[in-house]
């Protein structure tokens, strides 16, 4: 080649090197661009804008604009060059289409071009030819849109040049994409009620939000690179320890509930709920503050188990404990321990007469006594009303728990100022010990129960210590109850009468009306052994007006066929059917009903009824009175109450008890006490009745010492209404 040839070749491949280095300079140019424009866009709007600038220095078009798709299928431009395009909807066409798919599109002239031909004008004005290119946007992808007013503009090298740009727009708008997803979570994570946290693998915090922290009373950032476990509560981090262990090695959810420790050192109840990820070497923690619920829980738990008036644990509460003692005695036979049944004596006296306010008060006094008495590891329960429990959880023999059942029942009998006086309350105690082979927790509390019932029938204010003799009493007891319940439908009941005679002649001049049960198995059941069961129950008041209803119907008879002997028939009156609300309507209707003459029917009451409320006593006596009925004061002597009382109310004879009588042949100071209160019944005009004469000797000294009337074997047994007729027609 010649030498002119050769050089001109030679320049003109470096003019060919120049022009490549200029598109290497402006390409670099371009990826710095878009690399800032990565780095330091704030929003993908900048982003856009930002890319869009770049690719018209790159590509040096005349106008050009991004656009997206819309929900509807449609195509709006993000950002433009021209203002003329800001605020357009492109349809979507086969165009648009091709794009969509990856397949750069340039149009030499947009004249020959459908889909431009189908825009509104003053969208085509000024375009002569265009190329579109997919910027690939995954979440929200976009199309380039360059326009240039000359025709055949833009050619394959265009084409290829924003090809190679392609990933770096790609990137950057995955990058905007991502910030954009970061954000939205951060928006979320930071402005959600539930409290959410990022924990790594070593169990330190990355990340907590607004709801977190402000449960537990800090700022975000002095939370962030805490170790999670040492705000936990000391008893919860064994549980959260073992939960982060399970996510950590076998990537799965765990959930639990733990005590967060509070800025101000309370604790906070959180539920948690967390998942690992192991890829990012992260838990994400989401949490709810439960303290509310929790602690909700835990008073409805103390509630269900302790007694609201004392604080003590309840019937339930005592259980527990009872129970876990049993097992420990049962696995080590050397151990030993004992259960105690404390009952109030004549508490309802307390409650009636100052109130139950009174009462409460009381209650709550003896139990801070037993509490003080008792050692500190026992359990001190209220099981209800008046009844206390005691678990004495060690003793060493049984004479530990009778000497601290002496040490309770002397600081029991000390006063109590209740109300701004002094009450004296004194207890029955049972006492059962965990070495009679018991098997039940139940078993235990009923043996202490039945210990302290025998205390009561044997005079209260002691303690009793449980024998097996006891349950079967106590087994006999209940069968007793069960089968008198049925003897008043089974017609098992009957009275049986005793003669009261004068002295002077022998004369019979009424009878005392005497309950009787006669027991289809047993025979002739004691008084003495089924009505202190029926006082007890209740039984004593449906069996007492049975009982008042056939005495009636008795005297009316003997009124009928003997209307010249004036007989008149005594009923016992209980102080449980005495208090009844309704107990003068019930006599008035009962004789009003059985047409007996009220007359024929005298009634027999013991002291122990004015004691229990003397005012309210004095206005039933006046009652019973206006009715016609006689009243007697029953075992007078033995009760408690004033001898005042008998002026005070209406009574018309009292009876002497049979221990005074009988005592008279050997006793001189029974034959004394027997004289004083015939005398003081002289002095007030009262009717006075002897029981319980068995003997000649007692007949003669009665009638000495002026006696009017008397009862007992020495006339004549209780016997059945039929026979007592006999009685009453030969006398």
């Amino acid at each position: 080649m010649a030498r002119p040839e050769l050089m001109l070749e030679t320049l003109l491949d470096l003019e060919r090197a120049r022009q490549r280095e200029h598109e290497l300079r402006l390409e670099s140019e371009a990826l710095v661009e878009g690399l800032k424009a990565i780095t330091f866009s704030e929003d993908t709007d900048t982003l856009f804008a930002a890319i869009l600038d770049v690719l018209r220095n790159l590509l040096a078009f005349d106008e050009g604009f991004i656009l997206g798709v819309q929900d509807d299928g449609s195509f709006t431009p993000i950002v433009s060059t021209a203002r003329r395009f800001v605020g357009s909807r492109w349809q979507p066409q086969s165009l648009f289409s091709r794009v969509l798919a990856g397949r750069p599109v340039a149009a030499f002239d947009v004249g020959l071009v459908p889909e431009w031909q189908a825009q509104a004008p003053e969208l085509r004005a000024g375009t002569a030819s265009a190329l579109h290119l997919r910027l690939r946007g995954e979440a929200h992808p976009a199309i380039l849109v360059c326009t240039h007013p000359e025709a055949r503009y833009f050619g394959p090298a265009h084409v290829k040049l924003a090809e190679r740009y392609t990933p770096l727009v790609s990137q950057a708008l995955l990058t905007a994409e991502l910030r954009d997803a970061l954000r939205e979570r951060d928006r979320f994570f930071d402005l959600s009620l539930d409290l959410m946290a990022v924990i790594g693998f070593d169990g330190c915090f990355r990340q907590v939000n607004r709801a977190w922290a402000h449960s537990l009373g800090y700022d975000g950032s002095a939370l962030v690179g805490r170790d999670l476990r040492s705000l936990l509560h000391e008893d919860d981090r064994e549980k959260a320890e073992t939960a982060l262990k399970q996510l950590t090695v076998s990537k799965d959810r765990s959930e639990c509930e733990v005590r967060f420790r509070h800025r101000e050192r309370n604790f906070r109840w959180l539920s948690c709920r967390a998942v690992a990820y192991a890829d990012e070497q992260l838990i994400y923690l989401s949490a709810r503050d439960v303290t509310d619920r929790v602690e909700a829980e835990q008073r409805l738990l103390h509630d269900a188990l302790h007694d609201p008036l004392t604080g003590l644990t309840n019937r339930i509460g005592f259980m527990e404990p009872l129970r876990r003692a049993l097992i420990q005695a049962q696995r080590h036979s050397g151990r030993c321990f004992a259960v105690m049944a404390i009952d109030v004596d004549r508490f309802k006296v307390v409650n009636d007469s100052l109130g139950h306010l009174a009462g409460d008060d009381l209650l709550k006094d003896l139990a801070r006594r037993i509490q003080a008495v008792v050692r500190a590891g026992d359990v001190v329960s209220r099981l209800g009303g008046d009844e206390f429990a005691v678990l004495l959880t060690e003793i060493n023999e049984p004479a530990d728990a009778a000497r601290i059942a002496q040490r309770l029942e002397e600081r029991l009998k000390l006063p109590s100022c209740i109300q701004g006086q002094d009450v004296f309350a004194t207890v029955s105690i049972g006492i059962t010990l965990s070495n009679l082979g018991y098997q039940q927790a139940e078993e235990m509390l009923r043996d202490a129960d039945t210990a302290m019932y025998f205390a009561k029938v044997q005079g209260k204010s002691r303690y009793v210590i449980f024998d097996r003799s006891m349950h079967h009493k106590a087994v006999n007891r209940l069968q007793l109850e069960t089968e008198l319940r049925k003897s008043i439908q089974a017609e098992q009941l009957t009275l049986h009468y005793q003669p009261i005679v004068a002295l002077k002649d022998r004369r019979i001049t009424g009878f005392e009306a005497l309950l009787r049960w006669i027991h289809p198995e047993q025979g002739m059941v004691s008084p003495a052994e089924f009505i202190p069961v029926a006082e007890e129950t209740g039984l004593i008041v449906p069996i007492g007006q049975w009982v008042f209803q056939e005495a009636c119907r008795q005297a009316r008879t003997w009124a009928q066929r003997y209307p010249e002997r004036h007989t008149v028939v005594n009923v016992n009156i209980s102080p449980r059917q005495f208090w009844q609300h309704n107990f003068v309507d019930y006599i008035k209707t009962t004789m009003s009903s059985l047409e007996v003459d009220p007359a024929t029917v005298a009634l027999e009451i013991t002291e122990s009824v004015i004691m229990y409320n003397a005012q309210e006593a004095s206005d039933i006596f006046r009652a019973l009175k206006d009715l016609g009925l006689k009243i007697y004061i029953d075992d007078f002597g033995t009760g408690y109450s004033s001898l005042s009382y008998l002026h005070r109310f209406p009574f018309d004879g009292l009876k002497i008890d049979r221990s005074f009588v009988q005592g008279m042949e050997q006793d001189d100071a029974s034959r004394e006490l027997v004289n004083t209160i015939l005398l003081l019944a002289k002095n007030l005009s009262l009717k006075v009745v002897a029981e319980g004469v068995e003997t000649t000797v007692q007949w003669e000294r009665l009638r000495e010492l002026g006696c009017g009337w008397a009862q007992g074997f020495l006339f004549a047994r209780p016997q059945p209404g039929e026979d007592a007729d006999g009685l009453l027609r030969r006398s």
